[in-house]
């Protein structure tokens, strides 16, 4: 359940996307750290277990039924990825973000993380675009017993496995089926383009990488 936002702007199709404004901030996300090491330890016979949720949007009913569905199958996950969007923020790069709005997703990405780590031996999540700002933040809060905030950094889960994490989303464009025009279908945030992605991206896969 996606909460809906504004209309989206139609643009053309040999239109590039919109430009960056030079006084407006690019994204703060975090300096890439040093890969973080984990103990899970796989035997020949045992195959990794991974439970990944995503988009959430607040809608509750639908926690409690994975809750309950994760509960069913009688033994933790070795690993849970939430992936972002637990809230409805409608954040944007070039506005300040709303002080209620992202009081009420702290809220909800905290209720999150307890409810979910409790299905896994570890827990990343990562912020998306309609979640508080302060979790794109170089000192997010700390949620949860164990959970991590995998935002620019990255994890070695066992000798064959590694993954990076990136949050938020770029501008992105649709071009539905028989038609010529583009849509913006996300608002950016908090990154101002693709060249600003594309550099915090690198600053995390360069973590994981040298490591």
């Amino acid at each position: 359940m996606v909460k809906k936002t504004a209309k989206p702007t139609r643009v053309s199709k040999s239109k590039p996307a919109p430009k960056t404004n030079s006084k407006i901030k690019q994204s703060k996300g975090r300096t890439a750290k040093p890969s973080l090491k984990t103990t899970i330890t796989l035997s020949a016979s045992k195959k990794l277990s991974i439970l990944l949720v995503s988009d959430e949007h607040e809608a509750w009913d639908q926690l409690d039924k994975l809750v309950a569905f994760a509960k069913a199958r009688g033994s933790k996950y070795d690993v849970v990825l939430m992936s972002g969007d637990q809230a409805n923020c409608n954040n944007r790069f070039d506005a300040i973000p709303d002080p209620a709005e992202n009081k009420a997703a702290i809220l909800s990405m905290e209720r999150y993380v307890k409810t979910l780590e409790e299905l896994g031996d570890k827990m990343f999540y990562l912020p998306g675009n309609h979640d508080a700002d302060v979790f794109f933040a170089s000192s997010p809060p700390k949620l949860g017993k164990h959970a991590i905030n995998l935002h620019l950094q990255n994890a070695q889960i066992c000798p064959c496995l590694a993954i990076v994490g990136m949050g938020g989303s770029k501008y992105t464009l649709l071009q539905k089926t028989g038609e010529t025009e583009w849509v913006s279908i996300y608002r950016p945030y908090p990154f101002s383009d693709d060249s600003n992605y594309s550099a915090c991206l690198n600053k995390a896969w360069c973590g994981i990488a040298n490591s």
